[in-house]
């Protein structure tokens, strides 16, 4: 070890090894020698890798000893860089590569109209052609209106570029902004509107909050998160859906009934078919035989293990009523979990509805206890606000509806208005709130901060039924607030059996 030592020393002298300094103009540490191991320390780079190869190498040759790499570690420097990225550093932020879009693709632009270039790498070809898509999915926020182009940018998710549903010459737009839709009390200017839209695009543009000279600046903005910043998850997301299959409607009728969750997972594997089985067995070469072990005469299928071998159509058959048996033996495996989980057929001896018997025996499952949900009333001294959205299947359109009650049940105010939700709720109370995308987010938070309490939770749609009812009462044609001074003899009802199980 000495003679390593006089090496790692010669080549300090000669300056050809850069020992390490704790502090400007400090000892210089170039070795540590324990009794079976050591520490080198030297400058991260190239000429000073080769100088301790080749120390190590002439060491190894005079002792006949060799440095095993399995028991060796390298540590770096927190500033030491490799190709100009930190070799240690934590979990890699865009920021980190920045550099790679100035210096080298040198985009400067937040979102360029493109990013070709004639000579770059296969990976930056990639991202080139796949420019225009991704352009397709960013929309603007409006805030100060100043940079947004009204003819070409996508300010109004839900109608695209607005040159599309102009009525006038889409020239006449480019020297248009946002500002001159606005009249002077803030509000979107309607004859502007009707001057150069169709309704159908105004009902969309007077759901945007108009730009406000004081608000933060435009922004883009992602179209497929919740927090509409952009994710590589959901790029993906959007690109592969339109690969999949079509959804299936089985799949919300099994997995949102109230049962056990192993009863949603096998309810599910057995429409998939993907119950292992002595065929799926048998086909995977780990049963001897396809039959069932039960009756063995036919193959076990998912069908025949559930509902067609004799023993298990015995059992079948002492629970069902004699005018449903003929039916519910004679259909495919698809059809018969769909129709027993979708019927509304009460069953005559025990008055439960059939599809928790049919979930709980399909499986020999225990007897379901189904948790009791209903509303529940604020605390003395509290208003409690419920508000519920609603979206009409023929035409589209969406509403919210809602009403305040007391802390013993009683009404007191209803509203409803053509506009559900949690997400929104999670993007109120996000720790971005006040720097939102969105102009209506940053507007509730500044709200809540005033002089005033507010508790905002989300609470299951079947605990919300009055307010849902008002979101359905709503004239989609008055895209006004309306404020009811008495309760809807539709929403009675609801308040009644509310306040009934207080």
């Amino acid at each position: 070890m000495e003679r390593l030592g006089h090496l790692i020393h010669s080549a300090v002298d000669e300056r050809r090894w850069s020992p390490f300094r704790f502090i400007r103009n400090g000892t210089p540490l170039s070795h540590l020698f324990f009794a079976d191991d050591l520490i080198l320390y030297a400058r991260a780079d190239l000429d000073q890798a080769d100088v301790l190869e080749s120390i190590l190498s002439e060491f190894g040759r005079f002792s006949g000893h060799k440095v095993s790499r399995h028991k060796t570690s390298i540590y770096f420097s927190p500033n030491t860089k490799y190709l100009g990225t930190p070799v240690l550093h934590r979990r890699s932020l865009r920021s980190d590569y920045n550099f790679i879009l100035d210096k080298k693709y040198r985009v400067i632009d937040t979102c360029p109209t493109t990013i070709a270039r004639s000579s770059c790498t296969p990976l930056w070809r990639a991202l080139s052609n796949g420019w225009d898509e991704f352009l397709s999915n960013i929309a603007s926020s409006v805030g100060n209106g100043n940079s947004i182009r009204l003819y070409s940018d996508i300010w109004v998710p839900t109608l695209g570029p607005l040159y599309q549903h102009t009525l006038a010459n889409p020239n006449s737009l480019e020297a248009l902004s946002i500002s001159d839709f606005v009249s002077r009390d803030g509000t979107w200017s309607m004859p502007m509107l009707h001057r150069h839209f169709n309704a159908d695009a105004i009902a969309h543009i007077i759901g945007i909050r108009c730009s406000d000279p004081l608000d933060v600046v435009d922004r883009a903005m992602w179209c497929w998160t919740t927090q509409h910043t952009f994710a590589l998850k959901s790029a993906y997301m959007h690109l592969a859906s339109s690969h999949w299959p079509p959804r299936q409607t089985i799949w919300k009728l099994i997995w949102r009934m109230a049962i056990p969750q192993r009863l949603h997972l096998f309810l599910w594997l057995a429409y998939q078919q993907n119950i292992m089985t002595n065929a799926t067995r048998y086909c995977r070469n780990l049963a001897p035989s396809r039959t069932c072990p039960l009756c063995g005469n036919l193959p076990e299928s998912v069908l025949h293990t559930l509902r067609d071998c004799a023993d298990v159509r015995h059992l079948w058959s002492q629970i069902l009523p004699d005018a449903v048996q003929r039916p519910f033996f004679g259909s495919n495996l698809h059809n018969w979990l769909s129709c027993n989980l979708s019927t509304a057929f009460i069953h005559p001896s025990v008055g439960l509805p059939w599809p928790l018997i049919f979930s709980a025996f399909v499986r020999n499952a225990a007897p379901l206890i189904a948790s009791q949900l209903f509303w529940k009333a604020s605390e003395q001294g509290w208003v409690c606000l419920n508000v519920d959205g609603a979206v009409s299947l023929q035409s589209g359109l969406g509403a919210i509806g809602g009403l305040a009650r007391d802390s013993v049940g009683d009404w007191l105010v209803d509203f409803s208005k053509p506009v559900d939700c949690r997400q929104a709720i999670d993007l109120i109370y996000s720790n971005t709130a006040s720097s939102s995308m969105l102009s209506l987010v940053r507007d509730i938070t500044r709200l809540r901060r005033m002089d005033w309490e507010i508790i905002i939770i989300w609470v299951p749609h079947v605990t919300n039924r009055a307010a849902d009812m008002m979101a359905k009462l709503v004239d989609t044609s008055d895209f006004s607030l309306r404020v009811f001074t008495d309760a809807p003899p539709e929403v009675v009802s609801f308040v009644e059996l509310d306040k009934s199980r207080l």
